[in-house]
């Protein structure tokens, strides 16, 4: 007998929620409802009432306690039992209604809060920002542009071609380039281009054609002036990102949001935010959620570049043109053990020739490899041990970050005996909102994850080798979150109601309000990832979004040297299509550490969870010697090498005070309640758009999580970084 269809819905009447049921696919049906209750994240989901079993498919509560609400609803159809559950609402109580109208209605400026519009800041080498505006139309006032543009240490060059149909204007940060604009292209970023690796464009040859970079792996954007041609174009895995502002007439694009918005402003183009991508960006702060999902962002008509696709100007125009990746992307792939093993191969020398290109560069003096008891940074050490003079080459970074992380990484480089390193950092300690005030500049309209910082360094003579972006090309990242559910053969709307259904439950605002919107940007975004099944384009939404925002700004957020993102190859993305679809559990990261060390592959991880999966995939597992196949292995705990490089370490780094701010940094909060008191200031000043438009529905609910989730300073923060992000997109757009 088939399966009973049925939708359950919910509404919010006041203090009455309203749960009715539609869409019934049979006759002769009973219902049961349970309503569940929670008043915040870290709280059970409790049932608190529920009912017999009865013929009526509509069923009202009375409510009077504030916090999230859904019905669990059972149907009875002959001699089966099915169940489903309804989105979440969000009940607020009069006596906090009450309480957030007196906060609102006081003035929540502070010495801790930032109370004018940001400025727009350059992003730090080797990124250089770059913008291009290509109109089908004069541009008209143009001196008052340009005038701008200066004021702002912006460069104009104006790229004539006879052939064009259109006008195409270049503004971009000089400072970056060391002849200025030479060569008619602006690299930003790093890249590994013919076994060199080089750090930004003033490390590039001149031997080197633009051209060649392109699909080259990296962290770079690229916008390069050719004879018939302007392209615009990321790093092969995208982790660079390109924004653009598309009309009938215009097309403006470059690497910066902020950027974006600040051209707008200066051409007097008028904009207004997209009311649908502000009241998702809200819908819940799980790891989807923490940087846009959607190629859509916060102001109308504004887009971040789909990964796979670049742009193209010539004489028919500006478009959009599909990458060499599209393809990879969409292919279908049976697995094939001897193929599999080939491509774990390749990616393995790419890994180690990634790591020694690095070196043979002669740019840094210092060359630190993170190591924590994870995966990732795994990787990257077991690749040092094949490279010859290594522990000549490099030194180790290891830290706290998880239980157990510490106790193996040591554990592990007891083994091996690399030196930590200890040469210390000099860190500036300036105002501490000055700090904010550039993150906020850099990751406006698309990335919340940021932290705050007391202080800062950014040392271009150390390189950090990190373990970063590798989840999106080695596991299960997002499908992993519904595999329990029977997806695996799913349609994207399958899927996408599925996963709506699971997110309803860690909520931050009402979310039946918010669902529809939800499903259908989620929607959009999957069935613009080519892939071959429902599953695998869910879990490309890492790679698409969350690894290109996140790892792809890490020089932005909270590093403290140079980096690189070693951890990259072409064949790694393959072998991930062929593992993907057809074993359950994870794999690749075992079979690749076996590989690169056999011995390691054989260490434990700091994680039960990564210890249990490797156990459950043992049977599928490559072994590259049968030796150490069963191999079990006691790490050495002993600190004391680590203990004295951490000693010597501290005493060789200093921190030095802005005189310019000290009277400012004593005034100062902790960042805890620097972060709460902009917050709330934020809320304010949303209430109060557009004719308090955002109030009931968004600020009103944000005041109640944020009270909710006081005692969470991620939550808090994320939050925090969401709302400056919208307001910081009002200021520019209200500019004109």
């Amino acid at each position: 007998m088939d399966a009973i269809n049925y939708k359950v819905n919910i509404r919010l009447i006041n203090n009455v929620i309203n749960v009715y049921i539609t869409d019934v696919s049979a006759q002769d049906v009973e219902y049961a409802y349970y309503l569940y209750y929670y008043p915040n994240q870290k709280t059970a989901k409790k049932a608190i009432t529920e009912t017999k079993y009865m013929k009526c498919a509509n069923f009202n509560y009375s409510i009077n306690e504030s916090g999230y609400y859904y019905v669990k609803c059972f149907v009875k159809h002959n001699e089966s039992k099915y169940i489903n559950d309804s989105d979440t609402v969000l009940y607020i109580s009069n006596e906090l209604r009450n309480e957030f109208e007196n906060l609102m209605s006081k003035n929540l400026e502070t010495k801790n809060t930032i109370n004018e519009p940001i400025d727009y800041f350059k992003v730090p080498k080797p990124q250089n920002d770059f913008c291009l505006i290509s109109s089908k139309q004069k541009i008209k006032k143009m001196r008052s542009f340009e005038k701008k543009c200066k004021k702002s240490s912006l460069e104009i060059k104006y790229i004539k071609n006879k052939k064009w149909n259109t006008e195409n204007i270049l503004i971009y940060d000089a400072s970056g380039l060391q002849d200025g604009l030479n060569n008619n292209y602006i690299f930003s970023g790093y890249v590994w281009h013919d076994n060199d690796f080089i750090f930004g464009q003033s490390t590039i040859g001149e031997g080197i054609n633009a051209s060649t970079l392109y699909d080259c792996i990296g962290n770079f954007s690229l916008l390069n002036v050719e004879n018939s041609q302007i392209k615009i174009t990321t790093d092969y895995f995208g982790y660079s990102k390109v924004f653009y502002y598309e009309s009938d007439d215009m097309l403006i694009v470059t690497n910066r949001y902020h950027l974006l918005l600040v051209i707008l402003n200066y051409l007097k183009i008028n904009c207004e935010l997209d009311e649908d991508v502000v009241m998702v960006t809200f819908a819940s702060n799980v790891t989807l959620l923490r940087q846009t999902f959607i190629d859509n962002l916060t102001v109308k008509n504004t887009y971040m570049l789909n990964l796979c696709d670049e742009i193209v100007v010539d004489e028919s125009g500006w478009k959009f043109v599909k990458r060499s990746i599209n393809s990879v992307l969409g292919s279908n792939q049976e697995f094939n053990p001897e193929y599999y093993a080939k491509l774990l191969d390749d990616a393995k020398n790419d890994i180690i020739n990634n790591i020694q290109a690095v070196y043979n560069s002669h740019l840094f003096k210092d060359i630190v490899v993170d190591l924590s008891g994870g995966k990732d940074s795994r990787v990257n050490y077991a690749a040092l041990t094949n490279i010859p003079k290594a522990r000549e080459i490099f030194t180790i970074r290891s830290d706290v970050h998880e239980p157990k992380d510490l106790e193996i990484a040591i554990g592990i480089n007891n083994i091996f005996n690399f030196n930590y390193y200890c040469n210390g950092e000099t860190w500036y300690k300036n105002n501490t909102l000055d700090y904010i005030r550039k993150k906020r500049s850099y990751f406006c309209g698309y990335h919340y994850l940021w932290y705050l910082e007391e202080k800062h360094a950014y040392n271009l003579n150390k390189i950090r080798i990190t373990g970063e972006s590798f989840e999106s090309l080695i596991v299960r990242y997002y499908s992993d979150t519904i595999r329990n559910l029977g997806l695996e053969d799913s349609t994207n709307e399958k899927l996408v109601e599925e996963y709506s259904t699971l997110l309803s439950k860690q909520a931050v605002i009402n979310y039946s309000g918010v669902s529809s919107i939800f499903k259908k940007f989620l929607l959009n975004s999957i069935d613009n990832i080519p892939s071959e099944t429902s599953s695998e384009a869910f879990d490309n939404l890492f790679l698409f979004y969350r690894g290109a925002t996140h790892a792809g700004n890490l020089d932005r957020m909270y590093y403290s040297s140079a980096h690189c993102m070693p951890l990259q190859s072409k064949s790694l993305l393959i072998a991930k299509k062929l593992w993907i679809n057809n074993f359950k559990e994870n794999k690749i990261v075992f079979d690749l550490i076996d590989l690169l060390n056999p011995l390691i592959a054989c260490l434990p991880f700091n994680s039960d969870k990564l210890n249990e999966t490797k156990k459950r995939a043992f049977q599928t597992l490559n072994f590259s010697d049968a030796r150490f196949k069963e191999c079990t292995i006691k790490l050495d705990p002993n600190e004391d090498k680590w203990k004295r490089a951490r000693e010597i370490n501290d005493n060789n780094t200093k921190v030095i005070l802005n005189k310019k701010d000290e009277s400012m940094l004593k005034n100062l909060s902790d960042a805890p309640t620097i972060v709460i008191d902009n917050l709330l200031l934020g809320i304010q000043k949303l209430s109060r758009y557009k004719n308090e438009k955002y109030k009931e529905t968004l600020c009103l609910p944000l005041y109640y999580y944020m009270q909710a989730e006081i005692s969470d300073n991620d939550e808090i923060r994320i939050l925090h970084n969401k709302i400056c992000s919208i307001l910081d997109c009002i200021d520019l757009i209200n500019q004109n």
